[in-house]
């Protein structure tokens, strides 16, 4: 099970028919269970660059920022998150569905 603060925020996302926002793989497979919605950290700020409330750039250094502070992702997730803020052909849609699996937010 998720550690206590995770519970509780599925919990609470369960109960408001809301979205949670995790990144913690013990979490995202306990939301999977119950069938809660989620979206991880990466998803939100691909949001907020696409709606404009971010530049890509600075969310490039959130990044860093984030990893540096202890956030954890493997290389490779870590790496395709730096691609998709680089490309600037994306549309919404591609890089929204890149960040989702079965109509959850997903890995990433």
């Amino acid at each position: 099970m998720a550690r206590a603060t995770d519970a509780e925020i599925l919990t609470l996302t369960k109960e408001r028919k809301g979205q949670a926002v995790i990144d913690d793989e013990v979490a995202r497979k306990t939301a999977r269970i119950y069938v809660i919605f989620y979206a991880g950290t990466p998803y939100i700020l691909m949001r907020a660059v696409l709606e404009k409330s971010i530049t890509k750039e600075r969310v490039k250094h959130a990044v860093n920022d984030m990893v540096s502070s202890g956030w954890r992702c493997n290389v490779e997730i870590y790496v395709k998150i730096i691609e998709a803020f680089e490309k600037t052909w994306v549309r919404t849609t591609q890089a929204l569905s890149t960040f989702q699996l079965n109509g959850r937010a997903g890995r990433i």
